[in-house]
């Protein structure tokens, strides 16, 4: 019995070693050639990075490219004649796809985006993300899509400037330091009260005091806010982003029930342990113009509304130090302008709301002197000089020649 026993052992074991061995010999041609395979895979991948800009989105791609590829080789291997289990792959294949949706969700740009470029002093882009997550959590009316990042650093406002060139569907782009952060914004056409749709209490205004057109200011290119590591600086940017979205659309748009403005007010009254407050000023600007549009829009003057532009007005100038943001400052008086003009109305008043009226515009006109602010925001000072000539008679007939 024992002897019968250990031949039978013997010849296992055998079977057992020359199967290995010889699996062992076939692998290492198959070695070889695998390892000349990923050589080429790599440069491959190296290659496909370098011609789509080397960014972060285009290392997600390529490192798509590159799981496919490994899948597949995947997929044919067995372990001594057992093939890989079809459920085993398959799981890889969703794990790896819903790893790059989740980074190209990350990286992405949708439309209306804002998206935040590296910060200075920063590395490894932590801070930019940091940022980025708290503006979406902020933005809940937003889809996920509607904060990206950037994984390059902008140093200056042209440069923040070639992105909303280059990507037409982002509407601000957040650069700058953690000590400091710059939002540069989409700049949208003003609007022009004479060519507002149906019969509107401007158009008839405008007409019965012999003034050509006004123009209302809907957007500044950018504003800057400190201490990017605070949460409501997150927050704020934010909230922001929704708000640029549509503010345009809902100037001259359909009733919204109010909650434009309960978005707008909500985002002006965040407070935090800022350096400046310069920042709150934009959303009290877009108050009082939100207030203003739906004081002149309809048929008749809403008092109402008119007065809450006004005092919007006031308070988003009350923010602003001198020197603080010269466009911001030029686009309040403008907007406060044209409000101080309505306020006239034809009879009584007229006069003096005029001059109310022009003595803003003045001021902001005389920014013009300096050759920094005349230079970088030339647009705005033509548009405040077509206004201020409007309401001067210079655009139809002056007043004396009326009354003849």
């Amino acid at each position: 019995m024992s002897g019968s026993t250990a031949p039978k052992f013997d010849r296992s074991s055998e079977q057992l070693q020359g199967t290995a061995t010889s699996g062992l010999a076939l692998s290492r041609p198959g070695a070889v050639s695998a390892g000349i395979w990923v050589l080429v895979l790599a440069a491959a991948v190296g290659l496909g990075i370098a011609l789509l800009g080397g960014g972060a989105q285009a290392r997600s791609i390529a490192q798509l490219a590159c799981f496919v590829v490994l899948l597949v080789l995947v997929a044919r291997l067995s372990f001594v004649g057992i093939p890989v289990p079809r459920a085993v792959w398959l799981g890889a294949a969703c794990a790896g796809l819903s790893g790059f949706a989740l980074r190209h969700v990350a990286l992405g740009i949708s439309e209306h985006a804002f998206v935040v470029a590296q910060l200075q002093e920063d590395t490894l882009g932590a801070e930019a993300k940091i940022v980025r997550d708290r503006m979406r959590s902020a933005a809940v009316g937003l889809s996920f899509l509607s904060v990206g990042t950037l994984s390059k650093k902008i140093s200056t406002r042209q440069e923040a400037e070639s992105v909303l060139r280059n990507e037409r569907s982002v509407d601000g782009t957040v650069w700058g330091s953690p000590r400091w952060l710059n939002v540069t914004l989409r700049m949208r056409p003003p609007l022009s009260l004479k060519d507002m749709q149906g019969d509107s209490y401007a158009k008839k205004l405008l007409g019965q005091s012999n003034v050509r057109d006004l123009l209302v200011v809907t957007s500044v290119s950018g504003v800057g806010i400190s201490n990017s590591r605070l949460p409501a600086t997150g927050d704020f940017l934010g909230r922001l982003a929704e708000a640029w979205e549509t503010f345009p659309e809902v100037l001259v748009g359909p009733d919204d029930d109010g909650h434009a403005e309960m978005r707008l007010r909500s985002l002006a009254a965040l407070k935090a342990p800022w350096t400046s407050n310069a920042h709150r000023a934009l959303p009290m600007w877009m108050t009082g113009t939100y207030h203003l549009m739906r004081a002149i829009r309809g048929d008749t003057l809403q008092l109402g509304e008119l007065g809450c532009a006004l005092r919007s007005f006031e308070a988003a100038r009350a923010q602003l130090r001198p020197g603080d943001n010269p466009e911001l400052d030029m686009a309040i008086n403008n907007n406060h302008a044209v409000a101080l003009f309505f306020r006239g109305g034809r009879e009584e008043g007229r006069k003096a709301a005029r001059g109310q009226a022009l003595r803003l515009l003045d001021i902001s006109l005389g920014l013009k002197r300096d050759a920094a602010v005349r230079q970088q925001y030339a647009g705005t000072l033509r548009l405040l000089s077509m206004n201020s000539d409007a309401l001067r008679g210079k655009n139809g007939r002056p007043e004396k020649q009326r009354r003849k």
